[in-house]
C-alpha cells in the first residue's frame, strides 16, 4: 500500500497502474507527482480502530461509501501513531475494547486531550456508554446501530451537513 507523501494518510493499492490517489490537498495525483484538478472537496479523514478485520472492513466500506476517507488501525498503538503523524484526521472511531497499550476508552480520552477538535465516536458490541469514560464531546454508539447512526453522528461532530 502506498501512502500520500504529503499527509501520510491517503492510500492506494495499485499505483503501478497509474490509478489516481487523493492527496491531502483534495486534488488527485498520479504517482510520480503529476496533479489532476479536482472539482470535489476533500473528504473528511477518519481513523478507524477495531481489532476484528471483518468488522473493521465493513465499517470502513460503509464510511467510504458515504464520502469519508478512512485510515484503519487494528490496535490503539497503531492508531496513536497515525494520529501523531497526520494533521488531516478529523475523526476517530474506536472500539471500546482494542488491543494495545491503551484500551479504546483510554485512546479516546488521550486523543480528545491532544486534539480537542477531533470528533470521537466510541463503538462496541459488548459494552454500553456506562462501561467506561466517554471523553467530553465524544459519543457512544452500540455496534448494532452503526449503519444508521455512525455517519450522521460523525457529520454532526465534524460540522458537516449529511
Amino acid at each position: 500500500m502506498n501512502v500520500c507523501q504529503e499527509c501520510g494518510v491517503h492510500q492506494t493499492d495499485r499505483p503501478e497502474q497509474g490509478l489516481l490517489t487523493p492527496s491531502c490537498a483534495g486534488t488527485p495525483f498520479i504517482p510520480g507527482g503529476a496533479r489532476v484538478p479536482s472539482i470535489q472537496q476533500q473528504s473528511p479523514v477518519i481513523v478507524l480502530v477495531d481489532e476484528e478485520p471483518t468488522i473493521r472492513q465493513a465499517i470502513a466500506d460503509h464510511l467510504r461509501g458515504t464520502s469519508f476517507e478512512v485510515v484503519e488501525a487494528a490496535d490503539s498503538d497503531e492508531a496513536l501513531k497515525i494520529l501523531e503523524r497526520t494533521s488531516a484526521a478529523q475523526g476517530l472511531v474506536v472500539d471500546a475494547h482494542v488491543p494495545g497499550k491503551l484500551d479504546g476508552f483510554e485512546l479516546a480520552g488521550i486523543a480528545r486531550k491532544r486534539w480537542p477538535d477531533l470528533a470521537v465516536v466510541m463503538v462496541s458490541g459488548h459494552s454500553d456508554a456506562t462501561s467506561g469514560p466517554i471523553p467530553e464531546g465524544g459519543e457512544f454508539i452500540a455496534k448494532p446501530y452503526l449503519s444508521t447512526h455512525l455517519v450522521p453522528t460523525l457529520n454532526r461532530l465534524i460540522g458537516r451537513g449529511s
